[in-house]
């Protein structure tokens, strides 16, 4: 095998997997290829990026090629993979090739978690306080997609009651900041906030 080439493809954002195209050509001087022979793929991942080293999908996927080039499917964003071509010989010996890729970061698939409520600080008429608990960041390494510490929390604030249906307020803080102070509220009124967790990059 020669002039190997792995190619990310765009991602479906209904759909968090992400996917890569990869082409090669045969070496004409390596011998004589078995006919009627696909090439065989080989998909292993390596780790999660965004985890200490080890933790990884024990999943493997095979797939044959008729022609020089196949679409995989279904990787994780943020990770390692090993990428194996193999095709048979006349001779009975296999032609084989490897090659790594490293696919790119992908939207926090982990939520903040709910906090019990702070006394610090007490609401007002027109003000309220917010807050939450960040993610578990060991457990659930394989869910950011992307580093750890190039997440922020995004917030986005909606009034409820008729006299205030119309306002929406949103922003970003720190994925060290799990506290929200938000004031010029109506008194008494209903408002929803919402809590994502996003990838800066």
């Amino acid at each position: 095998f020669q002039n190997i080439e792995v190619v990310e493809l765009p991602k479906f954002l209904l759909n968090n997997s992400t996917s890569v195209r990869v082409s090669w050509d045969l070496l004409c001087d390596h011998g004589d290829y078995e006919e009627n022979t696909d090439v065989v793929v080989t998909v292993k991942h390596l780790s999660y990026l965004s985890c200490e080293e080890g933790k990884r999908d024990y999943n493997e996927q095979h797939l044959e090629a008729s022609g020089n080039l196949v679409i995989i499917e279904g990787l994780h964003p943020y990770s390692s993979y090993s990428v194996s071509l193999m095709k048979r010989l006349d001779t009975g010996e296999n032609s084989e090739a490897i090659t790594n890729v490293s696919t790119k970061a992908g939207v926090p698939q982990m939520k903040a978690r709910a906090s019990s409520l702070s006394y610090n600080h007490m609401d007002s008429d027109t003000q309220l306080h917010f807050n939450w608990g960040p993610p578990p960041a060991s457990s659930q390494c394989e869910k950011y997609n992307s580093e750890p510490g190039s997440c922020s929390y995004h917030f986005k604030l909606i009034g409820l009651d008729k006299w205030n249906s119309k306002y929406i307020t949103n922003g970003n803080v720190l994925m060290s900041q799990t506290k929200l102070e938000l004031d010029g509220l109506k008194p008494f009124s209903h408002y929803a906030l919402f809590v994502y967790i996003t990838n800066l990059k």
